[in-house]
């Protein structure tokens, strides 16, 4: 992921919707690129963006992408595997356990306790 940086808008991203633009220029997921964007980090053409900015080619856009999320702890945590194959993992996911990590919940979820019990996913 490029941390900060300026890039311009090119021809295939013309008038496109910004957070599309900023997710693709920066290389993060359309989420962090509307969170970058409702934050204040996207500058277009020098002026604050906002999601009605409407990036034309040619634009300069200006970004600082956050900093990434904390690397992901194994956990033991409770929960049944009623399959396993070299391709798929069928789980009984306990009612009340948060899926994956975000705020409020870095740690304690399923997707801690299946990198536990299953490290090489």
């Amino acid at each position: 992921m490029n941390s900060h940086g300026v890039v311009e808008v090119p021809e295939d991203l013309d008038g496109v919707r910004l957070d599309r633009v900023v997710a693709v220029l920066a290389e993060v997921s359309r989420a962090v690129s509307r969170k970058m964007i409702d934050e204040g980090g996207i500058e277009v053409a020098g002026s604050a963006a906002t999601m009605a900015t409407v990036p034309h080619t040619g634009d300069t856009i200006r970004f600082r992408a956050p900093e990434p999320a904390a690397p992901l702890v194994a956990e033991k945590i409770e929960f049944g595997v009623a399959y396993k194959s070299d391709e798929i993992i069928v789980i009984n996911k306990p009612a009340g356990l948060v899926v994956h990590p975000g705020a409020g919940n870095v740690s304690g979820t399923l997707v801690n306790g299946l990198i536990y019990r299953f490290p090489d996913l």
